[in-house]
């Protein structure tokens, strides 16, 4: 705990909000650099559907009105976590710095990590950038061990953008010692923390828990991190239906399941906390499905009315494809394994959401970019109403989620007497 000079204590809630502002941040810049790099004649105003799909869709409302350390530690590790994809995506993506490809290909490595174009007057440090990626991913294991999963993921993905984009051995192997010293320092760091506070590299505080579950008798049992705490946990983050209510804030999540008719068998320690399910209670997500589809297939392309004006998705060229799948698939990746510890435990809870939904986000902007890109002049109107009532509701359900906050504490905490 941290003092101020008034000898009042800084609580878990400032370090968590100082982080949430710049989790918009980072999404913000990550949304800006999309819109410039893939879809740049999307009007500059559209980027507002990320900006709010990013801070204003549950569960980060939701986390606001109970921000502790919990909280605190998920939103810091989403925080490096995107950070260290953005600093990779510069560090891979060099079609900013020329856009003619015989020019890309005399792209070439030095040896202290200095990426040289055919222009003279134009270079950019790739080394540099993923060494701050390393580095951003290390804090992000040290924030949230739970990342580490997803951390390894990128790692590979890196390597793997590096292989294909390298025209010489000695490029990757210069580009993965870079990425690779910052994030094998911090794990070493935690490890050696681990160590002395616990007698183990390798132990990180859950066999020391003395209050809520029993972990001793659930990792003796085989039940604390088990693959049958997946399907309910699925369940209940995409579809438990919120509690509706007469009274402000008219919504507020389930503490206990309603979804007894799926059949699912649930451990008898498994905790039922506060959850609004996605489907519910933030559809907008639903649009990052849109990226992953056409990143899947390299591009896309709709006739105009007449039939005979095809609209190319991305450029035509190797280049374009190759970086827009990677960010996609590296979105898609955080998003996915940041959340999949999370549905090995016997326990749901709204936060463990905040380890899918950042990336989500980013990749939902993609989609409403586009869905506007598909549409036809005829049809660019409806579909953008479409967007709008879709984000808005969206954003609306997670503002009353966050004033219901975890227990009712908004409410709680600001109408001591009752309401």
């Amino acid at each position: 705990m941290l003092t101020g000079s008034a000898a009042e204590p800084i609580g878990d809630q400032y370090v968590f909000f100082a982080f949430s502002l710049a989790l918009l941040a980072m999404s913000t810049g990550m949304v800006l650099r999309a819109r410039r790099r893939f879809f740049p004649e999307a009007p500059w105003w559209t980027v507002g559907f990320g900006i709010v799909i990013a801070g204003l869709v549950n569960p980060i409302p939701f986390l606001l009105a109970n921000a502790s350390i919990y909280q605190t530690a998920i939103i810091a590790g989403q925080v490096f976590l995107l950070s260290g994809i953005y600093a990779a995506w510069l560090a891979l993506d060099r079609g900013d710095q020329d856009q003619v490809g015989s020019a890309l290909r005399t792209i070439h490595f030095r040896v202290d990590g200095t990426v040289r174009s055919a222009d003279p007057t134009r270079s950019i440090r790739p080394g540099s950038a993923l060494f701050i990626a390393g580095a951003c991913w290390a804090m992000a294991i040290g924030c949230r061990i739970s990342l580490a999963p997803a951390m390894a993921a990128l790692s590979c993905l890196v390597a793997w953008r590096l292989w294909s984009d390298a025209s010489r051995l000695r490029d990757i192997g210069a580009g993965l010692i870079c990425l690779a010293l910052p994030l094998l320092a911090g794990v070493g760091l935690f490890a050696a923390y681990n160590q002395v506070r616990f007698g183990s590299p390798f132990e990180f505080g859950a066999r020391y828990v003395l209050a809520g579950q029993n972990m001793h008798a659930m990792v003796a049992a085989g039940t604390f991190i088990s693959a049958r705490n997946i399907p309910v946990n699925l369940v209940r983050y995409l579809l438990e239906a919120p509690v509706l209510q007469w009274r402000f804030p008219f919504i507020c999540p389930r503490g206990t399941a309603a979804w007894g008719w799926f059949g699912i068998r649930v451990n008898k320690d498994f905790i039922m906390d506060s959850v609004a399910g996605m489907v519910w209670a933030a559809p907008v997500f639903g649009l990052a499905a849109v990226p992953v589809w056409v990143g899947w297939r390299g591009h896309g392309t709709h006739s105009g009315s007449s039939g005979d004006h095809p609209v190319e998705l991305l450029q035509n060229t190797e280049r374009e494809t190759g970086i827009f799948r990677w960010i996609i698939v590296s979105m898609l990746t955080s998003s996915a394994l940041g959340l999949l510890p999370s549905l090995l435990v016997p326990a749901s809870t709204m936060r463990y959401l905040a380890d899918a939904t950042p990336s989500l986000a980013v990749l939902a902007s993609f989609g409403v970019w586009i869905q506007l890109r598909r549409a036809t002049p005829k049809q660019r109107p409806s579909r953008l109403r479409a967007l709008i009532i879709l984000t808005a509701y969206s954003a609306l359900t997670g503002v009353l989620l966050g004033v219901a906050g975890h227990y009712g504490r908004f409410i709680t905490d600001n109408f001591p007497g009752g309401r």
